[in-house]
């Protein structure tokens, strides 16, 4: 699956809850081996979850099979990082608790990992084979 036209999918069809976000694309033709549906789904999990967290930036970074979503806002809890996403945990933001859990079954599916950091400032999520 090309992973920029996915990419690009979701942030035109959020372009609108955007608006108020710098967001920055930096996307090459790496693609990944899954169902079309399903990293669409997870890619829009990211992206609303960055909107919901992000104070004025989001980058979005596909480069030599390593996807990356960065965002400018506060750190995520410890918990998520060491011990995954579980279904119905919700962040201090978090709406139904299930969207980061899809996130990471599905890239875990095909074969894909899911790691988040911490930095300063913000969060970033990479997704790599």
């Amino acid at each position: 699956i090309p992973m920029k036209e996915v990419i690009n999918h979701v942030y035109f069809n959020n372009k609108i809850r955007l608006n108020n976000l710098k967001v920055i694309l930096d996307l090459d033709d790496t693609e990944f081996l899954g169902v079309r549906e399903y990293f669409y789904t997870s890619i829009e999990n990211l992206i609303d979850n960055a909107t919901r967290y992000a104070s004025k930036v989001i980058e979005v970074t596909l480069k030599n099979g390593v996807l990356t979503i960065y965002n400018d806002g506060p750190a995520i809890e410890e918990k998520y990082i060491t011990g995954g996403f579980k279904p119905y945990e919700k962040g201090s933001r978090g709406q139904f608790g299930i969207g980061m859990s899809i996130v990471q079954k599905t890239f875990n599916k095909f074969g894909y990992s899911l790691v988040v950091e911490n930095m300063n400032p913000g969060v970033k999520f990479t997704i790599k084979h």
